[in-house]
């Protein structure tokens, strides 16, 4: 899934592109419901029943997908891309 960082919402973050990513939200309107801290998205998974929950920064995006192609482009730090698996229930 793709979230927004709590601090983002706020403008109040310091990563790369955060500023921007605040206020391209003000300007479209848009309305989150929430941002999820970046140091407890872990957390937030795990509680709602994922597990194997990666939670890439955006320089390791960086690297494993731009760097490769020869692009030196940045990844806003403000957003984040989780992949997780949805825990098996028990019958």
């Amino acid at each position: 899934m793709n979230l927004i960082y709590e601090s983002a919402l706020g403008g109040t973050g310091e990563h790369e592109g955060q500023r921007q990513t605040h206020d391209m939200l003000e300007r479209w309107g848009e309305s989150h419901v929430f941002g999820i801290d970046d140091a407890r998205v872990e957390e937030f998974m795990t509680t709602r029943g994922f597990i194997n929950v990666e939670n890439p920064s955006p320089e390791s995006l960086e690297e494993t997908y731009f760097k490769p192609a020869g692009r030196d482009e940045k990844i806003a730090g403000s957003l984040g891309i989780v992949c997780a698996t949805v825990a098996r229930q028990s019958s």
